[in-house]
């Protein structure tokens, strides 16, 4: 009987190791998608402030992209 117990108990930890690993990896994905959107709108705010700094230099203003 107590051997029966143990495998179970076994059986648990190994269930619950697997869901906390599950949910590790869910949560590194998420922030990894958050750190890809910070990334993209600070390269857009470079962009836009490059071409202003442009503007007050008087060289030529940055070419409008059409979306």
């Amino acid at each position: 009987m107590f051997i029966a117990i143990r495998r179970n108990a076994r059986a648990v930890e190994k269930i619950v190791r697997w869901k906390l690993a599950i949910a590790v990896l869910i949560l590194l994905a998420l922030c990894g998608c958050g750190a890809a959107k910070a990334v993209r709108d600070t390269a857009g705010k470079f962009d836009e402030y490059g071409c202003l700094s442009r503007e007050f230099k008087g060289q030529p203003s940055c070419q409008q992209q059409e979306p």
